[in-house]
């Protein structure tokens, strides 16, 4: 199948009623198989859930899309704090140390 046209909805409007031919047509990518006669406004309505269903998958695509853009960011920035965190342990481990140092010094003097 083109990729171009794998987000359009196909409905079929068919005389066959043979159980065969609607399995087919669903396999080929039929969204929707419609009988005819059919009635004008249920065909209408039909069309109107589709594309109904067609926006909503669309917006769900990008919101995931943005979902997954923050998550990334989010990721980044917690690793920068996690990074900033470690940093901040060493550097009061640190100054701990050189207060004991100092203490001693200061006692022993």
């Amino acid at each position: 199948m083109n990729d171009g046209l794998k987000d359009i909805p196909v409905l079929f409007l068919t005389c066959s009623n043979d159980k065969i031919d609607k399995i087919s047509g669903f396999k080929a990518g039929a969204i929707d198989y419609i009988n005819k006669p059919f009635d004008a406004d249920e065909l209408l309505a039909r069309i109107g859930n589709q594309l109904k269903i067609h926006k909503l998958s669309y917006e769900l695509k990008q919101k995931a899309t943005e979902i997954e853009i923050l998550n990334e960011t989010l990721n980044a920035t917690n690793k920068e704090l996690k990074q900033q965190i470690k940093n901040f342990k060493e550097a009061i481990e640190t100054a701990e140390l050189h207060e004991k140092k100092f203490r001693l010094l200061y006692e022993n003097a």
